[in-house]
């Protein structure tokens, strides 16, 4: 186990790294001047890349700022970005998680709180994530029971996934919840149980909404297989409206063609409270999604204005940029694509 960092220690890796990387002095230089031996220097620098404090990434040569401006304008969103697309949707999501944890270290910054929401997009952002001391405050956007089986990864996890990597500067609040009752009559009960008796599950949705950014997901009618089981015990998963009436699903709750919330099974923050999030100035509400199968929930929830930022992949923005409500050109948008 690594020992834990001190301020001193924290201070000799990022000044050892400054000296390296940014103002490309020699090792022995280093050494030198710190009065330490070489290979003292090439053991802090591994550290210093080790802890997150140096971050290596190899760039993939693509220029989507056009891209990504259209979609700024052709939405109204306070910012976009755009991934490379992948034929693979598990490499798909690996990609939008790279973008997403890069956009992430620029919007997350000391003293903010941040919302996280559940999914596989998500989850590959906070995998991408480099460990690095943060001193800010997490918070998940939805409060999921389940059990006795770990099925799937919900917003909870993430969230204090992102509380260790971002340890030991970082806070979080979380509140665990059991699973739904199956029957709808015990569902209510328990459900008005929790309200009012257990007032921690308020304050912290109350504190995600709050959030400064937030990160959420955004899925297809179809829920996940990871979620189905979850579902069926709630004695939802056959319900026709997900078939029949539902569009898209963000931040768990499901969505019909004029985004409306047609159905919330937990305590999260609903589509509503994230529509007023979105249009407050002062925040940034950033969907992570791509794929052919989500083109259409993506464009009803950016002009629904659930959320107010998009991280998505490089075809599916081209589809959204040709269906925006404001017709913007940019570069390389072929209809056919």
């Amino acid at each position: 186990m690594a020992k834990k960092l001190t301020g001193d220690k924290i201070d000799l890796l990022v000044k050892c790294a400054t000296l390296y990387y940014e103002e490309h002095n020699s090792k022995s230089k280093i050494a030198q001047g710190l009065g330490v031996s070489v290979t003292h220097v090439k053991r802090i620098l591994d550290e210093a890349h080790a802890r997150g404090i140096v971050r290596i990434s190899i760039v993939e040569r693509r220029d989507f700022k056009a891209m990504e401006g259209a979609l700024e304008r052709g939405y109204d969103l306070v910012l976009a970005r755009v991934a490379p697309f992948k034929e693979d949707y598990e490499s798909q999501k690996l990609a939008l998680g790279r973008v997403a944890a890069s956009l992430f270290d620029e919007l997350v910054t000391t003293g903010k709180t941040v919302g996280i929401g559940g999914g596989g997009s998500v989850k590959a952002m906070v995998d991408a994530i480099q460990p690095y001391p943060r001193e800010i405050q997490i918070v998940p956007m939805a409060l999921v029971g389940r059990g006795p089986n770990l099925e799937f990864v919900d917003a909870a996890f993430l969230a204090a996934l992102l509380y260790y990597k971002s340890s030991p500067k970082s806070k979080a609040l979380v509140v665990g919840m059991l699973p739904l009752p199956k029957d709808p009559k015990p569902r209510q009960a328990f459900l008005a149980l929790v309200d009012h008796a257990i007032p921690e599950v308020a304050a912290v949705l109350q504190h995600a909404t709050d959030s400064s950014v937030a990160f959420v997901g955004l899925g297809s009618s179809d829920p996940v297989p990871e979620l189905t089981p979850i579902l069926a015990r709630s004695g939802l998963a056959s319900a026709d409206f997900l078939k029949h009436r539902a569009i898209g699903g963000i931040n768990y709750n499901y969505f019909d063609n004029h985004g409306q919330e047609i159905a919330s099974f937990y305590r999260t923050v609903s589509i509503l409270d994230l529509q007023k999030m979105a249009e407050d100035t002062r925040k940034t509400v950033v969907a992570i999604a791509g794929g052919a199968h989500k083109v259409h929930p993506i464009g009803i929830a950016l002009r629904s204005r659930m959320v107010n930022a998009l991280v998505t992949d490089e075809k599916t923005a081209i589809r959204l940029i040709n269906d925006a409500p404001k017709k913007c050109a940019a570069a390389h948008t072929d209809p056919k694509t």
